[in-house]
């Protein structure tokens, strides 16, 4: 498995607050990694490090080349420089890197992977010219036009209309599955995280607390904290909702031990008295210093039914049979309407194999 990002004990600290603390985690190509959790958790931080813009103040981020890591902002107004054309834009990039050679055609390839078809439609327009989608689209373009091995999404749809997400999240998936990229994707959404993530890490006061398979750990997540993040997601109506009390504490005063003991559910309802501690389930990390039940069963959550193993999943049906996706069941304990998802099988797997190909995410390439 090819790593692109490898990020070993890093701290990032302002003052004596512990933005970032002791985190470590990989990044290969062609996954989407979920940076899930509050705000304040330390998700931009991180990514910040993994760009250059935040120095570290200890540990060590191994990447590639400056142009092979790509950021995409949270706001696509705020990120595009009125004055200049889409074009301009664009380029900006293989300007300052003094790339003229192919210029035009890089741009409107950019333009086009970006679902902004044709390229020479957009080119002369002004960011205020067009929507807010396809200025986010914009954004994209101009970090693909680097080539780039990772690309850094914050928060990428977050000041998107609902009905425009689908499209630039289909179009990041797209762009995963087609060239092997690697996004990390910060959010506090587990709901987004669930449509496009291979894996989740949870984030809590600076630390992952959880990092592991989107279907591993949403379906039977080890930490209090993922758990009552996962309980509010509308299409999990099997949960409890679980609304945490209080604010996470303050960076400059961490709590000593477990950090999430002071807003734990299971702290505080005296659960955790009477249970034993827990190692690291298989090849996922739950970082709770809470319990798990003597028999050492996962904490009482449904899980998600008809899943079957990760190396089972392109097998379960012949290339372009044209059966039934295998995932009916799950989809529909999850609320999806209809009879299956839709999609049959491929040499690629149309399905995907997972959850978030049941997303219900538009796959329309229109440009709004």
């Amino acid at each position: 498995m090819n790593t692109v990002v490898t990020v070993d004990d890093a701290h990032v600290r302002f003052g004596d607050a512990e933005a970032v603390d002791g985190v470590s985690l990989e990044v290969h190509a062609g996954e989407v990694l979920a940076l899930v959790g509050e705000s304040g958790s330390g998700k931009t931080t991180l990514v910040r490090a993994i760009q250059g813009i935040q120095s570290l103040s200890g540990g060590s981020i191994e990447v590639g080349k400056q142009r092979d890591v790509q950021m995409v902002f949270q706001d696509p107004t705020g990120a595009l420089n009125p004055r200049h054309t889409i074009y301009e834009i664009v380029a900006e990039g293989l300007r300052i890197r003094r790339e003229r050679a192919d210029e035009k055609a890089k741009v409107a390839t950019a333009l086009s992977r970006a679902g902004l078809r044709p390229p020479e439609r957009f080119m002369g327009l002004y960011p205020h010219e067009i929507s807010g989608g396809q200025r986010q689209r914009v954004v994209i373009a101009g970090a693909m036009v680097m080539e780039p091995k990772v690309l850094l999404a914050d928060e990428p749809v977050a000041s998107l209309d609902a009905s425009i997400r689908g499209e630039i999240l289909a179009l990041m998936r797209e762009l995963v599955d087609e060239s092997g990229l690697a996004i990390v994707a910060v959010t506090h959404d587990l709901g987004l995280a669930w449509n496009i993530a291979d894996r989740i890490a949870v984030m809590y006061l600076g630390r992952i607390v959880e990092i592991g398979d989107t279907e591993e750990v949403l379906g039977g997540p080890q930490h209090p904290y993922t758990r009552a993040l996962l309980s509010v997601v509308p299409e999990i109506d099997r949960m409890e909702p679980q609304v945490l009390t209080g604010e996470p504490p303050d960076p400059r005063k961490i709590p000593s031990g477990c950090r999430f003991h002071p807003r734990c559910p299971l702290v505080a309802s005296g659960e955790a008295e009477r249970l034993g501690f827990s190692n690291a389930v298989a090849a996922r990390t739950s970082r709770c210093v809470s319990f798990r039940p003597p028999d050492h069963t996962t904490w009482p959550v449904t899980p998600l039914t008809g899943q079957p193993p990760r190396s089972q999943r392109r097998s379960a049906a012949a290339p372009g049979s044209g059966q039934t996706c295998r995932h009916d069941q799950r989809s529909a304990g999850l609320g999806f309407s209809g009879n299956g998802c839709g999609f049959e099988e491929s040499s690629r797997s149309s399905c995907g194999g997972r959850i978030r190909r049941h997303r219900r995410v538009r796959r329309d390439r229109s440009t709004r």
